[in-house]
């Protein structure tokens, strides 16, 4: 029996081949032996997307770090490529490069084509105007296998999760060619070719760390960072080359265990990490890597025991059998079964979308991706409908007609630093200049001013604010919030001290958001607004915050009792009382460089439009030392 993996490598079995030899498209080459386990992975990393793109991108707990599944794909395409590649070379003395390259045309495009069609479907027909604006700029970059360099500092699309097969196709162009000069000479790897894969990881890995910043997502992706994990399956496979099958029990027991630790890790990420987590970029891709290698090599070493045969159960493998198609339907599905079209929420809206996102893979593998492998390498029909099937998505592609083009809202969080250091360097000598920082009153402080800046006099005022968050909370969740808070809120203060740094103030107001005032949840424990750890907490982020500030920083003013009307006030009377006797204790215990401003009930009741200009002039006359204030 043939089976295809989801990378596009064609592996055999032991059993009766499904066609004559001379049909297939994979006769006279070397093929792979059958790992049904390596399925059963593939399964485990595709739910961990799903659960990702499903529940992990408004959860705070589960599916959170489904993200990373795409790294488990990404070394077992290393491992499986690589290990096809060198097994041609030994059997045949050659890479047959054309071939090869045939081979993934076959595998992976039409499944591609067919998903475009089903995007560009929805695109004409419910799609908003910046859907249709979105999707259409993107179909061209995902023909080329180019969608990871195009999202980079670009708003996301419904064929955004393509970026990864851009890789992985990138991977397939440049690798084999590499690969085949560097063994031109010899038939075996050697240990000087595994020693410069070995560099290459950690060159990735440590461009990977160097290139890091929050709201960049070019450490995200690019090819250069995230190839640490292609590179990583492809050392594995030269290392199995040169070592050959294990054997005896004491090593296959190590083997084992290093699988289940392997499995430990992958279990722990997917469940705690968060994409926007400094250390998923510092380290944490390649610890991925490294585990998804240990429990390839379990899944992969006869003998090996549990860890395989779990991942050999039926259900596993019959899901890794068409991961392919569950990853390029998922997003799509989730567009088309939204809740308005469904009237559902929930784990409910969940078990719809997942169930469409099923049904489209099992038609995508029955109907197009079997029937495109197993045709024989001379039938011209499988390029003629890819070439017919690539001018209907182009001709679908310029139908769609968003309308004028929307300016771009994309800004790289680089630029965002130059913006204030720009409006520093341009302030006249002795001018006074304040930030205001914080969460969704400093945001609109920020949104409110003209130009983004406040002049009066020798004063200059900017505002920078993470909306959401709070610089004495962190990450917390309110306990009466029904929703997550944002994930980049673990980012906030060190995205707010970026911006104090850049623009050198002398003063430095911190506003008191919601989360800085509520009643607070970890897990189902309250803990109360003004309690002694709620105190120790608070006074702990706001000591670090200030610990960081630069030195040209001598006044620190923490403002207390603004806060927007425009939305809903999550802190009841007394949680926000609690909270403001003790911000008086910090100032007190502070004052010395700390001073509290606490604004009038009203002042900033008005909403976002009106908040830059009466809290402008409340701190004009509080803050700044500016008369005429109210």
């Amino acid at each position: 029996m043939t089976s295809v993996v989801g990378d596009g490598v064609t592996v055999q079995g032991t059993t009766q081949p499904d066609a004559p030899a001379a049909a297939r498209p994979d006769a006279g080459r070397a093929s792979l032996p059958y790992e049904p386990a390596l399925n059963g992975l593939r399964a485990v990393a595709v739910s961990a997307v799903v659960l990702y793109h499903g529940i992990g991108l408004t959860s705070d707990h589960l599916g959170r770090g489904g993200f990373l599944g795409v790294d488990v794909f990404f070394v077992l395409s290393g491992y499986l490529i690589t290990s096809l590649l060198l097994l041609e070379r030994s059997s045949t003395g050659r890479i047959n490069l054309a071939a090869f390259w045939v081979r993934r045309a076959r595998r992976l495009f039409p499944a591609l084509l067919a998903m475009l069609a089903v995007v560009i479907a929805y695109a004409l027909l419910v799609a908003t105007s910046s859907q249709q604006h979105e999707v259409r700029s993107s179909i061209v970059p995902t023909l080329l296998y180019f969608e990871n360099w195009h999202m980079i500092g670009r708003r996301t699309s419904l064929v955004s999760h393509t970026w990864s097969l851009a890789i992985e196709e990138q991977w397939y162009l440049v690798w084999p060619i590499v690969l085949s000069l560097v063994i031109a000479r010899v038939r075996k790897p050697t240990a000087p070719l595994l020693a410069g894969v070995g560099a290459l990881t950690v060159a990735s890995a440590l461009w990977t760390a160097h290139v890091f910043a929050p709201l960049d997502s070019r450490a995200y992706l690019s090819t250069v960072t995230r190839g640490q994990a292609l590179l990583v399956g492809a050392g594995l496979a030269i290392l199995l080359a040169i070592r050959g099958r294990v054997v005896g029990p004491r090593a296959l027991r190590a083997i084992e265990a290093g699988g289940f630790a392997g499995s430990a890790v992958l279990l722990w990420a997917f469940a705690t990490w968060r994409p926007t987590d400094a250390n998923v970029f510092r380290g944490g891709l390649l610890l991925v890597a490294l585990a998804s290698a240990m429990v390839i090599v379990a899944a992969t070493q006869p003998g090996a025991g549990g860890l395989r045969r779990v991942l050999s159960t039926r259900p596993l493998v019959a899901v890794g059998v068409v991961s392919y198609g569950i990853y390029l339907y998922d997003p799509p599905m989730i567009a088309w079964f939204d809740e308005s079209r469904t009237h559902l929420s929930a784990v409910p809206l969940f078990i719809v979308r997942l169930l469409a996102t099923g049904t489209a893979a099992f038609v995508s593998w029955k109907l197009i991706e079997r029937p495109f492998l197993k045709a024989a390498v001379r039938r011209r029909w499988p390029w003629v409908a890819m070439l017919a099937a690539v001018g209907c998505v182009l001709v679908g592609t310029f139908a769609i007609d968003p309308g004028p083009t929307p300016a771009s809202g994309a800004v790289s969080w680089n630029d965002v630093l130059k913006s204030y250091a720009k409006a520093a360097a341009s302030a006249p000598k002795g001018t006074q200049r304040v930030l205001v920082v914080g969460g969704d009153v400093a945001n609109a402080i920020e949104h409110a001013t003209p130009g983004g800046a406040y002049r009066h006099g020798k004063l200059l005022a900017e505002g920078v604010g993470v909306g959401g968050c709070g610089v004495a909370s962190g990450p917390v969740k309110l306990a009466g919030d029904r929703f997550n808070p944002s994930t980049r809120c673990a980012f906030a203060p060190g995205l707010l001290i970026d911006v104090v740094h850049a623009f050198r103030p002398g003063t430095v107001a911190i506003t008191i958001e919601d989360r800085d005032r509520g009643n607070r949840l970890e897990g189902t424990r309250v803990i109360a607004a003004g309690s002694p750890e709620w105190i120790r907490d608070s006074f702990a982020r706001l000591d670090g915050f200030r610990a960081r500030l630069p030195a040209t920083v001598t006044n620190v003013v923490i403002v207390d009792g603004c806060r927007l009307s425009a939305t809903p006030s999550l802190v009841t009377a007394v949680e926000a009382a609690a909270a403001t006797g003790a911000w008086r204790s910090y100032a007190e215990l502070h004052k010395s460089g700390v001073s509290l401003v606490e604004m009038a009930p009203g002042v900033c009741a008005s909403g976002p439009g009106a908040i830059g200009g009466a809290t402008w002039r409340a701190l004009e006359r509080h803050i700044f030392g500016v008369a005429g204030g109210p």
